[in-house]
């Protein structure tokens, strides 16, 4: 198998992950082979990178201790971790990196929230490798291979990915509150909430969700007043906020990033709209709230 058109092939692709509370942007998945004397400057990103290491050693430098990352060993340095990366004992190298931004949506106990403050707990610490090693080797060969259904059973192991590692930092059991079966109203108020948060980037208007949903406008108002207790535009705008606040809290772009990421027509607006909710710009709730860690 060739690494390299691996690593091209899901360079290339979109990796997205939503589910109930989590969405997940891959921002690279790929195989890095260093050879003799090399090194990646002290650096910081604003997304989970994972180190796992196939063969041969590295050293991370973090802003508290140097690391050795051995063979089938894994670490992660978290949003806004300053580190430098360096030969090890040995010469050759070779790491599977795994790089996402992950969002929390929604504040209500779940699998997604558990997930997320397992990952953001971690404080460099190293883990053995053996769980993660072969469902990376598995994405490699399906990005090669591509035979039919190639893309969701990545996407599907990628999740495995982040599930294992979780466990890994994790061990104790966890509870929270797995989804229930829902009635056939409960249902479509499900459908109706997944579609928004599907499009809480680029959000819908009312008529194109119920078209897609093959409801009319009034039917969906009703069922989600019914369940929410607020108007759809009201929903829509509160989901909205709270992924604008987790990109707020959780990385480093700047307002002009955020807006044009979330497809907001100028920073004025975001300003605006961020202000019914918080009574402040965002640029001073960020500010506030670094303060207060």
């Amino acid at each position: 198998m060739k690494t390299d058109n691996a690593s091209m092939n899901l360079f290339e692709m979109d990796l997205a992950i939503q589910t109930e509370h989590l969405m997940v942007d891959v921002i690279w998945c790929r195989v890095m082979e260093k050879n003799k004397d090399w090194t990646i400057l002290k650096h910081k990103h604003h997304s989970f990178e994972f180190h796992i290491c196939k063969s041969g050693s590295s050293y991370v430098t973090l802003d508290h201790e140097k690391i050795l990352l051995k063979e089938n060993q894994m670490m992660i340095t978290g949003p806004g971790v300053y580190h430098t990366q360096e030969q090890g004992v040995d010469h050759n190298y070779v790491e599977y990196a795994l790089n996402c931004n992950i969002t929390l949506l929604g504040d209500e106990s779940s699998e997604g929230m558990a997930l997320f403050l397992a990952l953001q707990q971690d404080d460099g610490h190293v883990y053995s490798a053996e769980t993660l090693i072969p469902l990376f080797e598995e994405i490699l060969h399906e990005a090669t291979d591509k035979k039919i259904g190639y893309y969701n059973k990545i996407k599907c192991l990628l999740n495995l990915m982040l599930i294992e590692s979780s466990r890994l930092i994790l061990k104790e059991k966890v509870s929270y509150e797995e989804p229930k079966k829902m009635s056939v109203h409960d249902k479509r108020y499900h459908k109706i909430y997944r579609l928004i948060l599907d499009h809480v980037l680029n959000p819908l208007p009312l008529h194109e969700i119920a078209e897609k949903l093959h409801l009319s406008e009034r039917q969906i108002n009703r069922i989600v007043g019914a369940n929410a207790k607020m108007s759809t535009k009201q929903l829509m705008n509160e989901m909205r906020f709270n992924v604008l606040k987790e990109y707020l809290l959780n990385t480093d772009w700047s307002i002009q990033e955020i807006s044009d990421h979330m497809n907001f027509s100028s920073v004025y607006y975001l300003n605006e709209f961020f202000k019914r909710y918080e009574e402040m710009p965002p640029s001073q709730f960020r500010k506030m709230s670094k303060n207060l860690k």
